[in-house]
This record gives structure tokens, sequence and C-alpha cells, in this order.
């Protein structure tokens, strides 16, 4: 018997027995392990427990591929402590001793909730103080902080170091924050390496650093209005949100301009009923005077077809039944309604979380060169048109002009490097793109042209990948052109090695031609980039046979002048008449 532990998915947290003998893994929900995540194919792994407890995986062919510590794999052992990714879903085999993260959050929990209530302060129910430790260790929290500051030096937080105690002066009664942007009191905030408090005054080194506000509050007026001293580099904030405090995770995380700029005004949505702050400061950054007071605006929602929809500046939250589905939020730019969506105009990166809801749908994937990609910690794609999320009937689209670079987090992302997003929940176009694709990689299969079909399955898998039937025969005829191809490149490779032999440069360039027209076929994969590199070769050396057929030609006509002078004076003259007016020949 062994224990498989779900790590990722709507079932994180759950430990499967498997007793010995074959265990099917997919979507479907006929197989022995079914997973509900969309990334997942419907018949993505089997696994074979032997009797002494070794486990061995398969993959079946699957879209997004299994991988292990990042690296794809088709077939192997599978170790007790190592995990396997199945596109937004990640399984570890748990040694015999292992208890799994499940009992282990537990306690993670348990030591949260101590810390919070250590941390008290008048401003805060108990039931507030358990959120603390959620948001500070849970999902959202840490996704948000992640990709806003990949690039601290260390990831680790720690309290702040003690600075003398709190200043006796008088609390601003309008100041939300009760006192605590005068960073004296060094229990309040949690810091990441590179960041310290010094003489009232928030300090960034090196690195990029966050610096988390360990209190939640009241949302007394719909919005905030946030200002600070900033000096030496760029300082956002970051509020925290959500309507009930006691539940498991907020709404969304929204961010302001820059501090530096003036006042940062934030409305947040129609039912937000408290916030958490925290600050985000470029390397060198200094703050100091942090405030917050409450801003008489808030966002009211717009219904559409999947829930409400709340945007305000770069910031966008999506609602159903009460639930978070999709958070958005750049301090550049602005959502506008376009369409059957909304659109995001500006400069800069937009940081992505999935909320419960779209999690419990089946999470998200990333669109790529070759078919979606899960959203897994870690994962980068570049020039990815959009993402793919949800499943029916809340499945959304966002759509990226011009590509975009996205890297990964646990349910969420850092795109970067597009001037316009769109969100949208009609599917109607690019599922009616979809079937257009598939019938002209059916007819163009038909008519021999793998140019086409290549172009089309690149498309299909590319753009719009909503149907798994079609993805997979997609693969399986873009599978079939590139062996086509690949039995094109060893005749052409025998081809070459018989050029080789006659020195021929004219075969070489026939060979060249072919070459080149083998690229173009199959540009931007393996084959073409051989067929590439087998054509520049093949170039060259045409043009060193040329020469060397040249100066073979001049020393045959060297020889045919001498024997002409000497035996026939008067044709060997004609000859070099014929010469220099240009008509001389072979």
């Amino acid at each position: 018997m062994v224990r498989i532990e779900i790590l990722a998915g709507p079932e994180a947290g759950r430990v499967v027995e498997m007793a010995p003998g074959v265990w099917r893994v997919g979507r479907a929900k006929d197989n022995d392990l079914a997973l509900a995540v969309e990334s997942v194919s419907s018949r993505h792994l089997q696994l074979e427990v032997a009797a002494d407890g070794t486990v061995r995986f398969q993959d079946l062919g699957s879209t997004n591929g299994t991988f292990s510590a990042g690296v794809q794999v088709k077939e192997g052992e599978w170790f007790a402590g190592s995990e396997l990714r199945l596109g937004g879903c990640a399984l570890k085999l748990l040694a015999a001793d292992e208890s799994g993260l499940l009992a282990e959050a537990k306690a993670d929990d348990a030591s949260a909730h101590a810390r919070a209530a250590a941390l008290a302060g008048p401003r805060r129910s108990p039931a507030r103080l358990a959120l603390v430790g959620l948001l500070v260790l849970g999902l959202a929290g840490a996704g948000v902080w992640w990709f806003l500051l990949r690039d601290t030096q260390a990831a680790g937080a720690r309290p702040a170091a003690a600075a003398g105690g709190p200043s006796a002066a008088a609390l601003d009664p309008g100041d939300l924050l009760g006192g605590q942007g005068h960073f004296e009191d060094a229990e309040a905030w949690q810091l990441s390496d590179g960041l310290a408090l010094n003489g009232g005054e928030l300090q960034a080194g090196a690195a990029r650093g966050r610096a988390l506000l360990l209190r939640n509050y009241e949302v007394e007026s719909g919005g905030l209005r946030v200002t600070a001293e900033v000096a030496g580099g760029k300082a956002q904030a970051v509020i925290t949100f959500g309507a009930d405090p006691d539940a498991a995770l907020p709404w969304a995380a929204w961010t302001t301009t820059d501090l530096g700029g003036g006042p940062a005004e934030l409305a947040l949505p129609e039912g937000a009923r408290w916030f958490q702050l925290a600050l985000a400061l470029e390397a060198g950054a200094r703050v100091r005077g942090l405030r917050a007071e409450s801003l008489e605006r808030s966002v009211p929602p717009v219904s559409v077809p999947p829930g409400r929809l709340y945007a305000a500046g770069g910031n966008l939250l999506l609602m159903a039944d009460e639930q978070a589905l999709l958070a958005a939020s750049s301090e550049t730019g602005a959502w506008k309604p376009e369409g059957a969506g909304y659109a995001w105009s500006g400069a800069g990166a937009l940081h992505w979380i999935l909320g419960p809801g779209l999690l419990a749908a089946g999470g998200g994937m990333l669109l790529a060169d070759g078919g979606p990609v899960g959203i897994a910690p870690g994962v980068q794609v570049d020039g990815s048109p959009g993402l793919l999320l949800g499943s029916d009937p809340r499945r959304l689209l966002v759509q990226c002009q011009p590509a975009a670079s996205f890297l990964c987090g646990e349910a969420t992302l850092r795109g970067s490097g597009a001037d316009t997003v769109l969100l949208t929940w009609d599917l109607g176009p690019a599922l009616t793109e979809a079937a257009r694709l598939a019938r002209e990689i059916v007819q163009a299969g038909r008519d021999g042209d793998d140019p086409r079909l290549l172009a089309a399955c690149s498309r299909l898998l590319r753009e719009v990948p909503l149907d798994e039937e079609k993805n997979q025969a997609a693969l399986i005829a873009q599978r079939g052109a590139l062996e086509r191809g690949q039995a094109r490149m060893r005749d052409l490779q025998a081809r070459v090695s018989a050029a080789l032999l006659v020195r021929s440069a004219d075969i070489m360039e026939r060979n060249a031609l072919l070459a080149e027209q083998l690229a173009a076929t199959f540009a931007g994969s393996p084959l073409g980039e051989e067929a590439r590199g087998l054509a520049e070769a093949l170039r060259e050396a045409v043009a060193v046979g040329r020469q060397a057929e040249q100066e073979e030609q001049a020393a045959w006509r060297g020889r045919l002048q001498s024997a002409l002078a000497a035996s026939y004076p008067l044709i060997a003259r004609w000859v070099e008449t014929q010469d220099a007016a240009g008509g001389g020949g072979n």
C-alpha cells in the first residue's frame, strides 16, 4: 500500500491510498483517480504499484504532459518524497513517515492564530485575528507578494527589529492605521529581507522588498486615500480586502499608484468590510509618514453573465455566488467595457489571482506554442497569447496584444509585455474559429498540404484550444506531418551524401533548394531548424564548388591555348579574339 497526496487543485490536501496493481489517473470520472482539473487530460497517467511499494508511472499521451522537478517525463520510477505535476495538479508520493501537507497546514494554522493573538490591537476583533494568520500564510496573500516582490533577495519575512517602541506623539484620529505608519511599533510590521525600520522610516536595501502591516481594519466609507513621504524609489500600497473577516480567503488584493507621486485614492468594491495594507518598495526606496483615511467612494458592481464585476483603474474583481472568481491588479492603465468583456490598456505588469470559484472549476491554463500549459508555481511562458480559465459554465478567455510573458505561482500569475488585455466570457467567436481550424486541418490533410496543415494545427493549439477532442486531433495530425517531414529529411540526407561523392555543385544546389523548402514547411520546429542548418551548409558547399569549377575551367583553357598555339597558331589567335570579345565558351 502506498499513499499519494494531491498538492494542487480543488482536492488539495487529499491523501489517496493505492494497493498493488495498475491505477489510471485523469480528468474523466471513470479513472481510478479522477482529478477535476481542466488542464489534466481525460486519460493522463498510469501508475503501477508493485507489492514491494515500488511505483512506476507512464504518461498516456496527455496534452499538457507530466513533469518531475520541472522536466517533462514520459515514464519511469516514482520515488517517495518526489512530486509529479499533471497540468495544474500536483501529486506527491508520500514516504512511510510523512503525514502530508494537510496535517502540517493545521499545525501551521495553529501557530499563525497564536501569533495573531499576540499582535492584537485596539481596532481588531478576535475573529479577525485568525484571518491575519491566514492572510500572511494563505494562498492569495502569498501569491500576490511572490509576484510583486519576486526580485527580493530572500523570500522569507521576519518581524521588524525593535526600534525603541512607539512614539508618545498623539495619534491622528483620522488615520485608519492608528499611527502605525510612523514605523515606530516594530511588532506591528513584518518585513522581507533587506528592509529595515530606522528612525521612523521604512527603508529598502539593494533589492525590492515588502512590508506587511499585521493588522486588519474596517472599511468605513467605501474606499481609501493613502499618503506617504517617499524618496529614493517607488512605493505602492497593496490593499487586500473582503466582506467577511471570518472567511478563509479575501476577495482580492488591489494596487495603488506610486505613493511618491502624491495621495493615492483607491475605491473598493461595494460590500468590502475590512482591509489589510502592505507596502511594495523598489530598491533604495524610503517611506515615512504613511497614513490612510476613509474615502467617500466605492465601486458599484456591474452585472455580467459570470456574476458581478468591479473595476477601478487598473484593478478588477469578478465575483459569483459570493466567491471571488478572478482578480487583477496594476498600478497603471484602466479597465473598460468592450463587447462581451472588459479590456485593460496600460503599461507594465498585470497581477492575477485565481479565486476559489475558478479553482473549483479546474483553475486555468496558459496559452502557448504547442498547446496550453498548466498554471503551476515556477512555470514561465514567453510569447503567450493569453489564458484559458475555469470550465463551463464559468469559462473565461484572456487575450493579450501583443503576446505576453507570464510567470506563475500557486493560482497566481504575473503578466507583462501586453499593451491591451481582453477578458471575455463570450467564447462563441473562439469556438467558431476552433471549428474552422479543425475543418482546415482535415482538408489540408486530404490535400497533402503539410504547410497549411501545420499552420492550422499551430493556431488551434496556441490560440483556441477549447475542445480536447479537437486538440487531440490537431496533435495527431501535427505528429503525422512531422513524421512525414522526418522521412523527407532522411531522404534528403541520402541525396546529399550521393552529391558529395560525385562532387557536383548543380546537385548540391538542387538539394539546398529542397532543404529550404523543408525548413519553410516546418518553421519553428526542431526539424525546421535542422533543415535550415542543412540548407545553409549546402549553399556554402555550392559556393565552394562553383569556385573550384571556375578554377578548373581556367586551368583547362590555359592548357588548350598552349596546345593550339604550338600546332595551330591561326586557330589559337581566333580563340584569343573570341575570348577578348566575350564570346569564349567551354
